[in-house]
């Protein structure tokens, strides 16, 4: 008498197999929660880096003395008051602040300098002479239009009131005018400079952390929702 073997039983749908999701040890299906939540935190990253990065060019062009020339190589919203070359101009200017002097010319395509030949000369309200240095705490040279603005000096202003600002004619007789400016500081140019540097780092690197977990997310999320679909039951609540 022979008997015949068993059939084979249904294969329980959570062996393994080519295909075939994993669940979790107790027995419960898989959660998308953990990568949605590293994915849109990666994506949050993303966008602080954006706004690092806005701020930190808005830093930049807080230095650039983009104030002292108009769209038209006019005197910008920053200059105090303009003198021709030769000529001399009364400025109301405020007590105990520095201010730069600039040569401002047409430079005809030329990136040269213009000199002046002698010295712009102050003198205060009262008469008296103001010392005028042959610097400034910052040295600028731009361009806007057919207008090229160079340092040239500064002095410091005591008290508020009138000054009288005297300025020689160029030395090769082109026309030219002196523009009068609050000083820019040496110390807070730095500082914004080490800021926008470092600004600019603090972006890149959140950026990167960022995006490595965006894509990481993504990919465990997509990884986690096939195992869901391979398991043949409903998507675990968030």
């Amino acid at each position: 008498m022979t008997t015949s073997a068993p059939a084979p039983g249904p294969r329980s749908p959570a062996g393994p197999g080519p295909g075939r999701g994993q669940v979790a040890p107790d027995g419960r299906p898989v959660s998308t929660r953990a990568p949605r939540v590293l994915t849109f935190a990666g994506v949050a990253l993303c966008l602080v880096a954006l706004a690092l990065t806005a701020l930190a060019a808005r830093s930049f062009g807080g230095l650039l003395p983009l104030d002292l020339l108009d769209a038209e190589g006019g005197p910008g919203t920053a200059v105090v008051g303009v003198v021709p070359a030769p000529g001399s101009v009364p400025v109301e200017l405020e007590g105990g602040a520095d201010y730069d002097l600039f040569v401002a010319h047409d430079h005809g395509g030329a990136d040269l300098a213009v000199e002046l030949e002698g010295d712009i000369t102050v003198r205060a309200p009262d008469g008296t002479a103001v010392d005028v240095r042959d610097h400034a705490e910052v040295d600028q040279h731009l361009g806007r239009g057919d207008t090229q603005v160079d340092t040239v000096g500064s002095f410091r202003a005591a008290r508020s009131g009138t000054y009288t600002v005297k300025a020689p004619s160029t030395a090769d007789g082109s026309t030219a005018s002196v523009l009068i400016a609050p000083e820019q500081h040496l110390m807070p140019f730095v500082g914004g400079i080490f800021g926008t540097v470092l600004g600019l780092l603090g972006a890149v690197f959140v950026g990167i952390v960022g995006a490595c977990m965006t894509i990481g997310g993504a990919l465990w999320w997509r990884s986690r929702a096939r195992t869901q679909a391979a398991q043949g039951a409903p998507r675990a609540a968030p």
